[in-house]
């Protein structure tokens, strides 16, 4: 990646994990003190059942699942000693069509997956599901019978 795009990458990825983060902390509005992080929430949803509760349920609101959050933190630590956060109206500046970029430069699939939901959290709220094969028609499926 360039600078540039790494910097655009990694403001979608911080700002679905601030996302997450504040979704848990509406939930769960009598343990913000507790979860000052999102790194706070991971830890916590594994001991705690409530907090496993409003995760899983911010998770499925969003469109997301446990593999996609994993592929943005690990985006996160490995890239944040080198990028920068640009706000979105200089991320709209630099590049109009993020999804073009991301399926053209990602080639690790999880981590494909991960930002391009990122990408609609950050713009939409919510990441659409992932689009189905289109189904055949029934009769293409069944043989014609000839006399």
């Amino acid at each position: 990646f360039t600078s540039m795009e790494l910097n655009i990458l990694y403001s979608y990825v911080i700002e679905a994990l601030v996302c997450l983060h504040t979704h848990v902390l509406e939930k769960l509005p009598d343990l913000v003190r507790g979860l000052p992080t999102l790194a706070s929430v991971l830890r916590q949803q594994v001991k705690n059942r409530r907090v496993r509760v409003a995760w899983e349920s911010v998770l499925s609101e969003c469109g997301l699942q446990a593999g996609d959050v994993t592929a943005l933190c690990t985006f996160f630590i490995a890239h944040g000693n080198k990028a920068e956060y640009y706000a979105a109206k200089v991320r709209h500046m630099y590049i109009r069509d993020v999804t073009l970029m991301i399926t053209n430069m990602v080639k690790n699939q999880a981590l494909q997956d991960g930002l391009l939901k990122a990408l609609q959290v950050t713009e939409k709220g919510k990441a659409m599901p992932p689009p189905r094969e289109p189904k055949s028609p029934l009769k293409e499926l069944i043989p014609s019978v000839r006399n």
